[in-house]
């Protein structure tokens, strides 16, 4: 973390990261600026898979250029970005998102790209960000009792 009363300890670089059957989050950058995550297997936790954050608790400081890149999320609660200067996730496989594949709120700028997903009851969600950049996002639903996924063009809401 870096603590907004603290220095700017700024800059990072993560690859080739594996998490397991986490009983918390998988991978989160809380208010870090600068920072690269790529090459990273997040597989089974109880809460976000890989989180892009400000801690008001903690009183961080505001995450910036942050990118999530090359990257597999599966059975976790999703992708996540809140109060964030700008946060970039792309070329993302999600899986069996517990709640929301890919969502936040409370940002600058957001750029999703190049993300797969075929879970999550809310799909992508997005509130309150001033500028967001979509480029091939893909939702894809399992049919009941099959093993074929039934495609949906971007922006369709899906609800059971």
């Amino acid at each position: 973390m870096n603590y907004a009363s603290g220095p700017n300890n700024s800059g990072g670089l993560a690859s080739n990261v594996v998490v397991r059957n986490s009983a918390t989050r998988g991978i989160t950058v809380v208010g870090q600026s600068d920072v690269i995550v790529s090459n990273f297997l997040v597989d089974t936790t109880v809460d976000a898979g890989i989180l892009c954050t400000e801690d008001t608790t903690y009183n961080t400081q505001i995450p910036d250029r942050v990118v999530f890149r090359n990257g597999t999320n599966t059975g976790s609660l999703g992708a996540y970005f809140e109060s964030a200067k700008s946060c970039e996730f792309s070329d993302l496989e999600i899986y069996g998102a517990k709640f929301i594949s890919v969502g936040g709120e409370n940002c600058t700028k957001v750029i999703l790209s190049n993300i797969y997903t075929n879970g999550g009851t809310a799909g992508f969600t997005m509130t309150h960000t001033q500028t967001a950049i979509l480029n091939n996002i893909t939702f894809a639903r399992h049919q009941r009792g099959t093993n074929r996924s039934r495609l949906f063009p971007p922006g369709h809401l899906v609800r059971r």
